[in-house]
Order: structure tokens, then C-alpha cells, then sequence
């Protein structure tokens, strides 16, 4: 691992550390604007069964907040290895955990304190676009050394309009932070058929206005799923091979 890349990956650390040290919340922008994102990534979620890796999950892991995957693990339908780079994001978390759920100090380059042959499925919420894409993926296919299930939930790189919001909002994200293109997307090249649907194009106006309606989603998943704009146009992705 060269000198620039650990620096990166200490970047990254430090900056989690510091936020989940302050509590720092999801911009209600995010609430807002990519409601259905979040709710559908869950919903993906509980259609999964087996050893489950959950990659950077910080505070804001789904088997934290949302019941139906609390229960799946209660169930046995499911167990969870929850890992974060933060340390301070898996302390807090671990004083939250429960049987079936734990969460484990690890950096997703290296996966070295997970037995990754005997996951069955892969998550992230928001963490990809943190990672050398290249380098996570090649690992991982190095050491499952079976078919998977996975669900990633990703920003997109997007217009130019998202591009000026990230500009003026550096404070909120890190320096090393990439939103995903359709190239990077494209090498998810693991078992079955990739699915994608697109999130974030009318709502991302409104949310800053803390305005969210059910009518501007509609039309935002008309206007990048159905007529397939969203690769162009969308703010946010959930790709998967769930069938």
C-alpha cells in the first residue's frame, strides 16, 4: 500500500471519527430528496438470507433502524458482520448491537478480520464511492471464492447542477469521495443480472426546501427509470443481482 493511499484511507478515518464524535446527522436534504432510496434499499434487504456483510455502515446501519431487518435477524434469517473503518463509529455502534449483529473495526480494501468465503451476501449504503473501486473489487473476488448476492445504494455523479452542490459543500464530505459513473457500475461483474434504478432528479429542487411528495417521485422514476434518463440525470443508484 503506497504512501498516498494510506493517507487517503487515514483521511477517510478521521473524518468518520470526527463526525460520528459529534453526532452528526444525514443533511435533511438527503431525507428529503432520496426518501425512496433508502426505503427501497431495506426493502431489497429483507429478500436476502444467509451470513450477510454490511460494508461502512457507520451509524446509520440499516439493521440499526429499520424493524423488519431487526426481526430478520431476531428470526435467524439472517447474520450480520457490520464493519466501518471509524472506531468511533463501531463503539457507538457495538453498545446498539444484539445476537446475530455484529460490528467489526475493518477496512473494506482488505477485509482481513472477515471469513468472506462464508458470506453470503454484500451491502453498502453510501460507501462505495469512498473506496478504490478497483482495488475493493478485486480483493473481494480474491477471497469469496463463491457466488453472492449484493445491493449497493450509491450517489451518481450526475449533471452539472450536483456538481456545483458538492462544490459549495465540501464540509460535508471528504476530499477522496467519487460519485459513481456508469463505467463504475459496469464493473460490478459478479453472479446474475445487474438491476438499477435511479433516484434524485425533481426531488433534489424540493428537498431543500424540506419538501418531500409522492407526486415528484413518481415523476422522477418516470423520467429516469421508465424513459431511462436517470444515467444522465439522477442523483442517486441502487444496483443489485438479486433476482
Amino acid at each position: 500500500m503506497s504512501s498516498k493511499f494510506k493517507a487517503r484511507i487515514n483521511n477517510e478515518k478521521n473524518f468518520h471519527n470526527i463526525r460520528f464524535s459529534n453526532n452528526q446527522k444525514i443533511p435533511k436534504v438527503y431525507k428529503y430528496g432520496l426518501y425512496n432510496w433508502y426505503k427501497d434499499y431495506c426493502n431489497l434487504i429483507t429478500k436476502t438470507r444467509g451470513n450477510t456483510l454490511e460494508i461502512g455502515s457507520g451509524l446509520e446501519s440499516c439493521f440499526l433502524n429499520d424493524d423488519n431487518l431487526k426481526n430478520k435477524i431476531m428470526n435467524a434469517d439472517i447474520r450480520v458482520f457490520s464493519i466501518d473503518i471509524s472506531e468511533i463509529a463501531v463503539k457507538n455502534c457495538q453498545e446498539l448491537a444484539f445476537p446475530g449483529l455484529k460490528f467489526i473495526v475493518e477496512d473494506a480494501h482488505e477485509l482481513k478480520n472477515i471469513e468472506v468465503k462464508k458470506i453470503d451476501n454484500v451491502l453498502g449504503r453510501g460507501i462505495i464511492h469512498h473506496l478504490d473501486i478497483n482495488l475493493f473489487l478485486n480483493n473481494l473476488t480474491k477471497k469469496t471464492g463463491k457466488k453472492f448476492y449484493y445491493v449497493f445504494a450509491e450517489p451518481m455523479k450526475g449533471p452539472f447542477y450536483l456538481r456545483l452542490y458538492r462544490f459549495f459543500t465540501p464540509n460535508i464530505r471528504t476530499k477522496d469521495e467519487h460519485p459513481l459513473t456508469i463505467n463504475d457500475l459496469d464493473k460490478f461483474r459478479f453472479s446474475g443480472i445487474q438491476k438499477r434504478k435511479y433516484y434524485g432528479f425533481i426531488t433534489l429542487f424540493f428537498s431543500f426546501f424540506g419538501i418531500r411528495n409522492k407526486y415528484l417521485e413518481n415523476i422522477d422514476d418516470l423520467l429516469l427509470n421508465k424513459l431511462k434518463l436517470g444515467r444522465f440525470l439522477a442523483w442517486a443508484v441502487i444496483f443489485h443481482n438479486l433476482s
